[in-house]
């Protein structure tokens, strides 16, 4: 696997529809395939659910803003604070991205 040529940090997409009920998160500019990624609800990371067309499902999150951890095919994770939910599809940008 090559390293997508970026500097920019990853961002996210929710499709939209997406409300504290039911939210599907899609993780993009990232140097690296994803392997996981995790919301933090009452100081623990939960798993998200990936779907074939590359979005991650999760229900009951919440309103936001969310703590994300993203896992990568190697191991490596990055913490995105404060990503706030955005029911109309645009893009939230991040701040960080893989090594």
């Amino acid at each position: 696997v090559i390293k997508l040529p970026t500097s920019k940090p990853v961002s996210f997409r929710f499709k939209k529809g997406s409300n504290k009920y039911w939210a599907a998160l899609q993780v993009r500019n990232h140097a690296y395939p994803i392997k996981s990624v995790e919301y933090k609800k009452n100081g623990k990371f939960v798993k998200l659910k990936k779907t074939f067309y590359n979005y991650y499902i999760g229900s009951g999150m919440g309103k936001g803003p969310f703590t994300l951890r993203i896992t990568d095919i190697h191991g490596h994770t990055i913490i995105e604070k404060n990503i706030k939910m955005n029911k109309n599809g645009k893009v939230v940008a991040g701040k960080n991205n893989f090594d």
